[in-house]
């Protein structure tokens, strides 16, 4: 039990130390990619980062990479597992990958609450494009695209998605 707490405390602390850092000069994302993609049970979560070449040194030299899995956690409060960090010094990117798990409600019909709910919009700010929803915008002064893919051509409210019926 101490041994929980005394990892749950340290990751509390890295992931607050990632939120001070990202929000310094230096260490800004200039683009961000958030793709999920359904299938079954589990959702396929990658987000990839673009950085300067100067914060992306920064990055690697630093590295962030406990930071980085710290602050997934605790933005995804629960439903994240299996994080994964992959850095392309080629590309000054840092991708984030890891399996979302409990945000299936019924078969094929995912909650999206545990995504959408730090960001200013919703699920209608999404244009559908067969089988995906996209979102192209700006979050936080950072360009940003979020697709969400399915096997099926979605329907949706507000957080939740499921099969179209016709």
């Amino acid at each position: 039990m101490r041994r929980r707490l005394w990892w749950l405390a340290c990751a509390l602390i890295l992931a607050s130390l990632w939120d001070a850092v990202q929000a310094g000069p230096t260490i800004k994302k200039l683009k961000d990619t958030i793709e999920v993609k359904a299938e079954g049970e589990t959702l396929h979560y990658r987000e990839t980062s673009l950085y300067s070449k100067e914060a992306f040194n920064r990055i690697i030299k630093e590295d962030f990479k406990s930071i980085l899995i710290g602050s997934l956690e605790k933005r995804y409060n629960g439903y994240a597992t299996h994080p994964e960090v992959e850095f392309s010094k080629e590309k000054s990117t840092v991708t984030v990958r890891c399996l979302i798990k409990g945000a299936m409600y019924a078969p094929q019909s995912y909650d999206f609450h545990w995504l959408l709910k730090d960001l200013p919009f919703d699920l209608y700010q999404f244009v559908q494009r067969d089988r995906e929803l996209i979102y192209e915008g700006t979050i936080r002064g950072i360009p940003t695209i979020i697709r969400l893919q399915f096997p099926y051509k979605p329907a949706h409210c507000h957080e939740h998605v499921w099969p179209r019926w016709r």
